[in-house]
C-alpha cells in the first residue's frame, strides 16, 4: 500500500538567502520528486523568493516581515515575529498542511506560534548555532521534533532539545556535470580578466566575522606566485553584518586590490569553484559548511575548518584538508601544498566527490521523510 502524500509547507524570508536556504530548497525539491505536496509561504521578496521560483517550487506569497535589507538585519527577536502570528496560523489552518519546516531562525520565532495556534505539527531543521534566546527556546521547545544538520551541530543545543534531536546531514546539490569544469573554468577566468596560466583560491559565503573571509587575504599575501604562475583570489558572497572589517584592512594593507577579486553572490556556486584551484572555507563555529559539497563537486579541492559539521565527514589529507580557523599558518602551508602539487590535489578531490553518494537528494529525502511520518504516527 501506498503511504499517503505528504501536505508540507516550508516558509522562507523572501531576501534572506545562503547555505541553509539551498539545502531546503534541495530537499523540498527531492520532496516533490517522492511525489509530496510542497508549497513555500515566501514572506517578501528578493533572493529566496527567486531561487524558489527557480526550482519550480509552488509559492504563496506572504507579507515581508521586516523593512530593513538583510544585509543590514541582524539576528534577533522582533515584534514582527509576533505581530504576524495569528495571521499565519490562519494560513496554515486554510491550507490543512500536515506539517511546517522551519529552516532558520527568523522562521522558527515567527512560525513556532503559529503553527501551535493552527494544529500543524512543526519540524525545526536546526542549520544555526545555538545562542541562549527566549523566542529561538520557545520555538525549539514548541517543535515537534529538530533535525540537526551534524553531530556538531547537535551538541550545541541544551539537553532539552537533544532530547528530542536527530542528525540528518545536509544534502548536496544536483549532480554537477564535471566534463563542463573546463568550460566553466575558462569562461569565470575570462570574465574576471584572469590570465590563462594563473593559479586561483576561492572562498565563498557572506562576508561575516564568523566566515573569516580575511584568511584569503593572508594566504596571498604569503603565495603571490608558484612556479611561476601569479596566484589571486576569488572571495564570492556579499557584505552582511557582523561585517569582517578584516578583509578590507588586509586588501589595502598587502596591496592585493589587484589579486584579491570580490564578484559578489554568484551562482551557480559550482561553476564559480569550479574555475578555482583550490576552495577555503576558514570559518568558525560552522553548524555545518555545505561549500565541501559543493566544490567536491565541482572536482576542486577543498581546505576546511575543523570548527565545522562537515569536518566529520572529511578525512584529513585524503578527501580534503582539516585546519583549525585561528591557525593562519597551517592555511597557508595547506593552501601551498595544494598549487604546488596539483596531481595529489586532484586525487582528494576525486575521492570527495565520490564520498556524495550518500548525501544525493533523494536518498536524503527520504530519510527526512521517515522521520517526518514518525512525528506524525504514520
Amino acid at each position: 500500500m501506498t503511504p499517503p502524500r505528504l501536505s508540507i509547507g516550508f516558509p522562507y524570508v523572501g531576501d534572506q538567502i545562503g547555505g541553509s536556504g539551498f539545502s531546503s530548497l534541495a530537499l523540498a525539491k527531492a520532496l516533490i520528486a517522492r511525489g509530496h505536496d510542497v508549497r513555500a509561504l515566501v514572506h517578501g521578496e528578493g533572493a529566496m523568493k527567486a531561487e524558489c521560483e527557480k526550482a519550480g517550487l509552488e509559492i504563496m506569497a506572504l507579507p515581508p516581515l521586516s523593512s530593513v535589507s538583510t544585509d543590514a538585519r541582524p539576528d534577533r527577536f522582533r515584534l514582527h515575529h509576533l505581530t504576524a502570528i495569528p495571521g499565519l496560523a490562519k494560513v496554515a489552518r486554510d491550507l490543512r498542511l500536515d506539517l511546517l519546516v522551519a529552516n532558520d531562525l527568523a522562521i522558527l520565532r515567527t512560525w513556532a506560534l503559529a503553527a501551535k495556534l493552527a494544529g500543524t505539527p512543526l519540524i525545526a531543521h536546526w542549520r544555526s548555532n545555538y545562542k541562549k534566546s527566549w523566542s529561538v527556546d520557545l520555538g525549539l521547545r514548541l517543535s515537534a521534533k529538530i533535525i540537526c544538520i551534524s553531530r556538531y551541530n547537535m551538541a550545541d543545543l541544551p539537553s532539552w532539545a537533544q532530547a528530542k534531536s536527530v542528525v540528518e546531514y545536509n544534502p548536496v546539490n544536483a549532480a554537477y556535470d564535471i566534463g563542463a569544469r573546463q568550460d566553466a573554468r575558462a569562461r569565470i577566468r575570462a570574465q574576471m580578466g584572469l590570465p590563462a596560466e594563473a593559479k586561483v583560491i576561492g572562498v565563498f559565503g557572506a562576508h561575516t566575522v564568523r566566515k573569516r573571509t580575511h584568511v584569503l587575504a593572508d594566504v596571498l599575501n604569503a603565495i603571490p606566485e608558484v612556479g611561476g604562475a601569479p596566484v589571486f583570489g576569488l572571495a564570492c558572497g556579499k557584505r552582511a553584518e557582523p561585517y569582517d572589517t578584516l578583509l578590507g584592512e588586509k586588501i589595502t594593507a598587502f596591496g592585493l586590490d589587484k589579486r584579491l577579486l570580490l564578484p559578489g553572490f554568484v551562482r551557480p556556486a559550482e561553476d564559480w569553484m569550479a574555475a578555482c584551484d583550490v576552495v577555503l572555507a576558514p570559518a568558525e563555529r560552522e553548524p555545518f559548511g555545505r561549500t565541501a559539497f559543493e566544490a567536491a563537486l565541482a572536482g576542486t579541492p577543498i581546505i576546511m575548518s575543523s570548527d565545522s559539521g562537515v569536518s566529520e565527514l572529511i578525512t584529513d589529507g585524503e578527501d580534503g584538508y582539516l585546519v583549525a580557523p585561528q591557525d593562519v599558518a597551517s592555511w597557508i602551508d595547506r593552501a601551498r601544498a595544494v598549487l604546488v602539487d596539483p596531481v595529489r590535489a586532484q586525487a582528494m578531490a576525486a575521492k570527495a566527490l565520490a564520498g556524495l553518494a550518500d548525501y544525493a537528494p533523494g536518498r536524503h529525502a527520504e530519510r527526512v521523510e521517515k522521520i517526518y511520518r514518525q512525528v506524525l504516527g504514520r
